[in-house]
């Protein structure tokens, strides 16, 4: 080492965060020969499953060294270097901990897309529990918002059960879009949407004001002898 202590039995400790890479160690600046010999240096070990340790050559020698860490691994993790000045070698350990970083939920509605709900029909229920992945939380950690966007189709997330409602208004039909957001407990956020169809239903005919005519009961008076009084129904 740089001021004259053994290599020998050396462990270096460092701290490095999920999914980082290119975390370059300078061995140049670290390390030299008494007897100014050029010195080289191999990876020994590394286990690619935690951490992928490499070396990157300059100034004709191999004397960085880059160490990633693998996708969403976190914990303990080990690299061992072989440092040679071409007639000895030297063993140096690196101890690394790789600590976990929140990953954003992905979510995905596109199973939901033309889905079919009634005319004027109430409580139509969609599961979002399996419609989201987050790598570091489950799905009951995730928070669910949406809306439409139409205002004849209201709609309203449970989020202890992951249920969507939906709720078709105003005698409407056609398509809708409906937005999502699901949002971990590092207020992460993924938004997805899908189309949600609504379908025509068959009205019975009403008044003109909208009274039901089923059971409806119409009282007149009209005089001893009268003939002809009309009653308009257009």
């Amino acid at each position: 080492l740089v001021g004259g202590n053994s290599i020998a039995g050396y462990i270096r400790n460092i701290t490095m965060p999920e999914d980082s890479v290119r975390r370059i160690l300078n061995f140049s600046t670290l390390f030299t020969d008494l007897d100014g010999d050029l010195l080289n240096f191999t990876i020994l070990y590394d286990d690619n499953s935690t951490v992928d340790c490499r070396y990157v050559n300059t100034t004709g020698a191999s004397d960085r060294i880059v160490i990633d860490s693998a996708a969403n691994y976190t914990g303990p993790a080990i690299c061992i270097i072989g440092i040679s000045d071409g007639f000895f070698t030297e063993n140096y350990t690196i101890n690394i901990t790789v600590t976990p970083v929140n990953d954003a939920p992905f979510a995905n509605l596109t199973s939901l897309n033309n889905s079919n709900i009634s005319e004027d029909s109430i409580d139509n229920q969609f599961n979002l529990t399996d419609l989201v992945f987050d790598v570091d939380n489950t799905n009951d950690q995730i928070n669910w918002s949406c809306g439409s966007n139409d205002s004849n189709i209201i709609v309203s997330v449970d989020n202890l059960s992951k249920l969507l409602y939906a709720n078709a208004t105003n005698n409407f039909y056609g398509f809708v879009e409906i937005n999502c957001t699901a949002m971990d407990p590092g207020n992460l956020t993924s938004n997805s949407s899908f189309i949600l169809n609504v379908t025509p239903v068959n009205d019975a005919p009403t008044f003109v004001n909208g009274t039901v005519i089923e059971g409806y009961v119409q009282n007149y008076t009209m005089s001893e002898d009268t003939i002809r009084n009309l009653n308009n129904f257009s």
